[in-house]
Order: structure tokens, then sequence, then C-alpha cells
């Protein structure tokens, strides 16, 4: 088993060691840095669970028998995600005797659950008042068939000599993009020039990676660019 710096001892949880090295000192020093509050309790949480996600990542280096128990549970995912789908659409088309859209409306309203995304422009203004909650369902439903696609190939990676694919950095580095672009609305950006990153995105995921391991800069850039990449084919801002 591959373990970080941080993860040293007894086989402890990889939150306890997130949150030892992700202390009340080390966020402040983030919230000065990188002008944030990071000391927000949800924040902190999230920023604690980028670091676990790393101690795990470290762990599963060499487990190759999980990587392929993961691309089973994503493969079974997509195949379940995909089926659902076509019965949902089949449903919606067939709607003589029974129109599915307007049922989940007349549900819903009568149940006072939450109105959904409307921001359909492909759809009139009757059908956004009539069809929302299906096309809400159809887009999420969508969006899990393509994160179960991703997180297939994600898992899929191999075991072999030589020297060994950081999996925790990859994860880090996948997590702290999540936080900096979601959270703090900020350009998730590395500029390579001899050997530094030298954008604050990269002086993040330094930061972060600092308490739990060794890790060279080149190494982090290569994470970067490598998830930078990744997002652009799959039409995710960065």
């Amino acid at each position: 088993m591959t373990r970080a710096r941080a993860d040293i001892g007894d086989y402890k949880d990889p939150w306890d060691i997130a949150t030892a090295a992700y202390d009340d000192e080390f966020l402040a020093m983030l919230k000065q840095e990188f002008e944030f509050d990071s000391l927000e309790p949800k924040r902190t949480q999230s920023i604690r669970y980028i670091g676990r996600q790393y101690i795990l990542g470290r762990r599963l280096e060499d487990d190759q028998e999980f990587y392929k128990r993961s691309q089973a549970e994503y493969r079974n995912l997509l195949k379940e995600t995909d089926h659902f789908l076509e019965l949902l659409k089949k449903s919606y088309n067939n709607h003589y005797f029974y129109n599915i859209a307007t049922e989940m409306l007349t549900l819903a309203r009568g149940m006072n659950l939450p109105e959904p995304q409307s921001d359909f422009p492909d759809l009139t203004e009757h059908q956004r008042d009539v069809e929302s909650h299906y096309r809400e369902l159809v887009r999420l439903t969508e969006l899990l068939k393509i994160a179960a696609d991703h997180g297939m190939k994600f898992a899929k990676r191999e075991v072999r000599p030589g020297p060994k694919m950081n999996f925790g950095l990859e994860l880090l580095v996948r997590k702290a993009a999540d936080f900096w672009i979601g959270e703090l609305k900020r350009k998730f950006t590395v500029d390579y020039h001899q050997g530094s990153g030298l954008t604050p995105a990269f002086e993040f995921v330094r930061a972060l990676v600092k308490p739990l391991d060794d890790v060279p800069d080149d190494r982090i850039i290569t994470a970067m660019r490598g998830e930078i990449t990744e997002r652009r084919k799959m039409g995710i801002s960065n």
C-alpha cells in the first residue's frame, strides 16, 4: 500500500488525517492567502474532504481489484441509466392515455414540492409550464449518465511496473477544481513556466498538497493540465 507522508502510524481514518493536516491554523492561512472564508463550516468541510480524497487515493494506487470493481459498478449504473432514459422518453412519447409530464406536474404541485429548473429554451412557454418537472428529470438523468461514463473511464487504470501514478493527486486536483470553480467562482488555470504554475489556482492546489505529502511542482502542474483537458473534453467550464 502506498501512503502519503501524513498517513503514518496506525491505519487511521482518512478524514481524521485530513482534519489534523488542515487544522484551524492552516485554514486561517488559506483565508489570508486566497481571500475567501475558509473557516466557514461548510467550506472547512469541503476543504478537508479534498484532503481526505488524497489520502484515500494514495492508499488505493496499487489496488487493481478496487479499480476493476469500480469499473463494473459504473458500467452497471451506465447500463441502468440508459435503460431508464429509454423508458422515460418512451412513456412521454406514448401519451395518448397517460401523459407522464402532466401527471408529474400535478403531483408535484399537490405535494408542494419545489419548482424545478425551467430554463429550457427549446420549449414554448406552455411546455415549460407543463413539462418542467419531466424535463428536469431527463436532464438530471442524462447528467447521471455522463457522470457514470466519466467515472468508469476514471477507474480504468492498470497497476504497471515502474513509476506509480499518484491517484491521490488526481483526486485532489479534481476536487480542488470543483471547489475553486464551483464555490469560489474562479478560473482554474495553470501556466507552465520553468517548472512553476504561476497562477492562483496552482498555488491553491500546492498549498493543499503540502501538509499531506511531498509532491514536486511539475507533478502538480501535469495533474492540473490533465484535469483541465478532461474538463474541456466534457464541455465543463474551468
